[in-house]
């Protein structure tokens, strides 16, 4: 891994980043495995979670999407503030500390909004961190995340030049539902159909890799409605060209419209069984992937079953995520099966927002 303390090192000296890591209580840098599809192959993948200023989305006062909490808790840790190229660098820096003797091969970023959005992570910035992944001599991917409205191809082509040397540039994108009303009225996303497959034609110009996030269980759908519609957005999302898919299952951030749903009892994520039939249904169209059941701020509640299989499951899915092997779930059973089909049978969805 290639070292970055001599572009970093005043801020390093002053120890401010070592600060602001610390009291965020968030553990921003970790390291995992998981399987690249790409390579066919499980790889060593390096997350980072870095301070962007909250996504713009939220900021311009559309209210953002009703299940997302990430604008609290950067509201929290940094005040929503614009962090300069070095000072991200040198936050870099601070999470290489947990790699120690391990070689990852993906670098994935989030920072709780857009990475190619000027105005919540510089320009300068996004391509430094694309030229440390081109130097470093074991990453061979980076992953980023953008709403499709901060596109622009003479952009994307610098970042994919800066990154150079053969490596991957890989971009997410939030589709979430492929129902109009389910993806606007309930979620908010705010993106229609027609821009989220432009989005996926310029970025495969670019030579870009396009990974979408599907959401499982929207507020007001019932169980078997969303497990119906998580099927058909990952369908729809390979028709129109997506690489990828990431299945994220519903979890409950606090003071969101999801959050505060669920606490009037009005919602409950999905079943641990839904989740799975979703894979299962989708497996064999493509590299489905199943985001982890936590996040940051941590949720009030997340995907389960019953209490004697839920974190029996819980290991299931993260072998999937390191295997993507789906025989791993032959071993899934456990007489809450039989509570979660008459669920299903009973469960009714309520009036759309």
């Amino acid at each position: 891994m290639a070292d970055l303390k001599p572009q970093v090192a005043g801020f390093l000296e002053k120890e401010e980043l070592k600060v602001l890591a610390d009291q965020s209580q968030i553990d921003f840098s970790r390291v995992d495995r998981i399987f690249d599809v790409h390579y066919g192959r499980t790889i060593t993948r390096w997350t980072l979670l870095l301070p962007g200023t909250g996504c713009s989305w939220v900021r311009k006062g559309h209210g953002g999407c009703t299940f997302c909490g990430y604008h609290l808790a950067i509201d929290k840790a940094t005040g929503g503030r614009l962090f300069s190229k070095n000072e991200l660098l040198g936050l870099c820096s601070l999470g290489q500390s947990v790699l120690g003797n391990q070689k990852p091969e993906n670098l994935t970023i989030y920072m709780g909004g857009n990475f190619v959005n000027d105005k919540e992570t510089p320009h300068d910035a996004q391509v430094a961190i694309c030229q440390m992944v081109r130097d470093d001599p074991t990453l061979t991917s980076l992953l980023v995340e953008t709403r499709v409205e901060h596109l622009r191809e003479d952009r994307i082509k610098e970042l994919v030049s800066a990154l150079d040397n053969g490596k991957i540039l890989r971009i997410g994108i939030g589709l979430e539902s492929q129902d109009d009303e389910v993806r606007q009225k309930v979620i908010n996303k705010g993106l229609s159909k027609k821009a989220y497959e432009w989005a996926i034609k310029l970025l495969h110009r670019c030579g870009v890799e396009v990974l979408t996030y599907v959401f499982v269980k929207p507020m007001t759908l019932s169980e078997q409605e969303a497990i119906d519609e998580a099927v058909a957005t990952v369908r729809y999302a390979y028709q129109a060209g997506s690489d990828q898919i990431a299945l994220e299952a519903a979890l409950i951030q606090k003071d969101t419209p999801m959050g505060n749903a669920y606490e009037r009892g009005e919602f409950r994520p999905p079943w641990l069984w839904s989740v799975l039939g979703v894979l299962k249904t989708t497996h064999g169209l493509g590299n489905v992937q199943v985001g982890k059941f936590k996040d940051e701020p941590p949720p009030l509640a997340g995907p389960k079953n019953c209490e004697r299989c839920t974190e029996f499951f819980h290991g299931l899915f993260q072998q999937y995520r390191v295997t993507h092997d789906i025989a791993v779930f032959d071993r899934a059973d456990c007489p809450c099966q039989k509570e979660w089909q008459s669920f299903l049978a009973t469960d009714v969805g309520r009036k759309r927002l």
